[in-house]
């Protein structure tokens, strides 16, 4: 339970920080597109129409360049933490699964001892049985002895 509660206020913070970073994030997207704003109108104001629009194709396609590297970039980080994810995963299942093993092991060798000892049982029964019935035989012998000489003793 304890494990579970550490989880989630792990899980907590997480989310807690990465709504700061998206609202910073925000907020510099804000600011880099007012400053964007700012300088084409500027552009527009210092350049010929022609020249201003080339520029700032120019611009815009340089900014597209850099967000899509920066894009990638994140994905890279991404996919590499997943594929550690899913190899901690892989080897908690191996791990999982050579203890099933292990324990399947351990039952297989605890049904055969069990085994033995049920025929451990199984001889005592049949010898104290045996012992049994002679003990009786040897009763009642000595009981056929006895009789003839004192009529009292009864069975």
């Amino acid at each position: 339970m304890a494990s579970n509660a550490k989880k989630e206020q792990n899980l907590k913070a997480q989310y807690i920080d990465g709504s700061m970073k998206l609202t910073l994030s925000r907020s510099k997207r804000v600011d880099a597109y007012n400053t964007l704003s700012e300088k084409q109108n500027f552009l527009y104001k210092e350049l010929p129409g022609e020249l201003a629009d080339a520029v700032i194709d120019q611009i815009t396609k340089e900014h597209e360049l850099k967000m899509s590297m920066r894009f990638n970039k994140k994905l890279q980080e991404e996919q590499e933490h997943l594929s550690k994810g899913i190899e901690t995963l892989q080897n908690e299942k191996r791990t999982f699964e050579n203890n099933v093993e292990e324990s399947n092991k351990r039952i297989t060798s605890l049904a055969g001892t069990l085994g033995g000892i049920n025929e451990g049982i199984k001889k005592l029964e049949e010898q104290n049985t045996k012992i049994t019935e002679e003990l009786r035989n040897k009763v009642q012998i000595a009981m056929n002895i006895l009789q003839p000489q004192n009529p009292k003793i009864i069975m």
